[in-house]
């Protein structure tokens, strides 16, 4: 089964994602192949949004991109082809990530 990801909240979409809905038995699991990011949850709903969050999670990491592995840079430009960060209040995101490090 196939789902389009739709509603992101830190996101524009550029071009429509659609994320493979599978099942193990006990489990849903929700993959953007395209990526290689999939997520799991007890339902189909919540599969999707784990999704939508690491996702999202990965594009505000784009502006540490320097200090991503090559698995997440890869990821990461894939991603950019189908989403764009919206910034509504001017800030950078992922700047309290690079204090971290």
């Amino acid at each position: 089964m196939l789902k389009e990801l739709k509603d992101f909240d830190c996101c524009t979409i550029l071009k429509p994602i659609s994320a493979k809905i599978t099942s193990n038995g006990k489990d849903y699991i929700a993959s953007f192949l395209e990526a290689n990011i999939s997520a799991s949850g007890d339902s189909i709903d919540q599969s999707v949004d784990n999704l939508k969050d690491i996702i999202q999670l990965i594009l505000r990491l784009s502006e540490t991109e320097e200090l991503l592995g090559s698995s997440l840079k890869g990821q990461l430009k894939i991603l950019q082809k189908f989403l764009k960060l919206k910034n509504p209040d001017g800030e950078k995101y992922g700047t309290h990530l690079s204090n971290r490090w």
